[in-house]
């Protein structure tokens, strides 16, 4: 004998290039009956999303959150370590304030780079001169004099 069951209607909405493979799994596991999408106010076909202005807007935003992590010589947290990622919008919102902070740490840096190299020379100038006597420093004992 026959009998239907009760079935609940489910909009799944799939990225193009992830079709094949969610369609194979929901037949694999036999728990679907899929039917054309149609948009229920106009009655036809519903249309792709063209998502290329938001991937070329992500990509530029990753482009300078790895350039980041390179001037910062940082390393991506494991991606199980992430709990919820931010949402393009949250990384527009916080990345400029990242990057001014990162570029006055990079101007410490550097100036402090300038200020070591400076050290480094005088102790260079000092060691040479750091096996003579402590008396060679004393003006009286000068064996010379200055006219």
């Amino acid at each position: 004998m026959i009998r239907s069951l009760e079935m609940s209607r489910l909009n799944v909405v799939v990225l193009e290039h992830d079709t094949r493979a969610a369609v194979d799994e929901l037949g694999r596991l036999g728990c679907a009956q899929l039917v054309p999408v149609l948009d229920e106010e106009h009655d036809e076909m519903l249309t792709g999303v063209d998502v290329s202005e938001r991937l070329e807007q992500a990509s530029g935003l990753l482009a300078r959150v790895k350039a980041l992590q390179q001037s910062l010589g940082a390393k991506p947290a494991r991606e199980h370590a992430q709990k919820s990622l931010p949402t393009v919008e949250e990384i527009e919102k916080f990345l400029p304030d990242i990057e001014e902070r990162e570029a006055k740490i990079m101007r410490r840096h550097s100036a402090l780079g300038e200020t070591l190299a400076g050290l480094k020379k005088q102790e260079a100038e000092i060691s040479s001169i750091a096996g003579l006597p402590i008396e060679a420093f004393n003006p009286d004992l000068l064996s010379f004099s200055v006219v």
